[in-house]
């Protein structure tokens, strides 16, 4: 019996003909992590390759390219688009996002309409797609993590704290994302200013901007705060395992790939009080939540002065990654795919 072909399209190999990019964001690491858990399942999945043949088209880019390749799909093969961009990601990410805003809303509700299948990292992805009127079977699949990368390693933290100029006693909070303002850099830095008096207390952003995304202005870095720009994605797991503290005060996901990685390697959270993480994540168990700066200093402060406290926010993000476990993610992946072919 022949496998089921997937054909995922990412659409990065057409924004590196018009662009020079570094950093795949979380879509391109994400991606060919699935694809070899599905592969474990029996399925043959091809990654960026229209061109040949396939039982199955996934789609995890809204480009005008994936557009064109969705229409010329739709009603031959079964089509599945992955909702990793919905509108509200425009604002404070792409350049003139805040005008390009509803344009997006509409472009959206047709490019979405396409699919027999929307996938939703998460219920609010779900919400809010309905919320616009796009009216496609959707279904919700985290997009996972992998748990046997993700994981904290004593090694890995003490090169990586030696490689970066952390002392041993350093108290690390780190985050992880491009450099936009949707990711609150500068509540980040604000923070990290609040607590400069903390001798040991450091603050780490590992990745950089891209073009055509809007820029922050990192004139003014505190003196406690280090900008380690991209690094390839096969060092970011020694990033996680070289900080005390993951800091993520982002405005807008559709789900958040680095703090389910963080958690994955055990790290005490903070996260900004938005609604996507209603229902998944539960200030005092497996997070602290914040909206201000004034909260956040408090809640990384509390993280350092506390170690029970540290200990049981540690023992939540575990539980949190065990129940987005990559493998069991392909699985509910699997059954979509199934369920088109049968």
């Amino acid at each position: 019996m022949s496998k089921t072909r997937i054909s995922m399209i990412t659409g990065l190999r057409w924004v590196k003909y018009v662009m020079n990019v570094s950093n795949s964001g979380g879509m391109g690491t994400n991606v060919p992590q699935v694809s070899r858990e599905l592969r474990k399942l029996g399925y043959e999945v091809l990654i960026n390759q229209p061109e040949r043949d396939f039982d199955i088209l996934h789609i995890h880019n809204p480009l005008f390219a994936s557009y064109f390749l969705a229409c010329k799909t739709r009603g031959k093969k079964p089509l599945v688009i992955h909702a990793r961009h919905i509108p509200e990601l425009a604002k404070g990410g792409i350049v003139l996002g805040e005008f390009l805003y509803r344009p997006f809303k509409w472009y959206s509700k047709y490019f979405y309409g396409l699919a027999d299948v929307v996938v939703c990292a998460t219920p609010y992805v779900k919400k809010a797609l309905v919320k616009e009127g796009i009216e496609s079977r959707m279904e919700v699949v985290p997009n996972g993590v992998n748990r046997s990368v993700f994981r904290s390693s004593e090694e890995r933290r003490r090169m990586f704290r030696r490689k970066h100029g952390f002392a041993e006693d350093d108290f690390v909070v780190l985050s992880v994302g491009l450099t936009l303002p949707r990711k609150g850099v500068e509540t980040f830095m604000a923070v990290a200013r609040a607590l400069e008096r903390k001798e040991s207390m450091k603050f780490l952003w590992v990745g950089s901007s891209e073009p055509f995304l809007q820029k922050v202005d990192l004139g003014d870095i505190p003196r406690n705060v280090l900008f380690l720009g991209h690094i390839p994605f096969s060092e970011i797991p020694a990033a996680y395992s070289g900080s005390d503290a993951f800091f993520f005060p982002t405005y807008a996901e559709s789900y958040g790939n680095a703090l389910f990685e963080a958690a994955s390697c055990g790290k005490a959270l903070i996260i900004r009080d938005i609604p996507i993480y209603e229902g998944l994540f539960t200030h005092g168990e497996n997070c602290l939540k914040g909206k201000s700066v004034e909260d956040f200093s408090s809640h990384v402060s509390a993280i350092h002065d506390h170690k029970g406290l540290r200990n049981n926010l540690e023992k939540g993000s575990l539980e949190i990654a065990r129940e987005h476990d990559m493998g069991e993610c392909a699985v509910e992946l699997a059954r979509v795919y199934d369920g088109l072919v049968s």
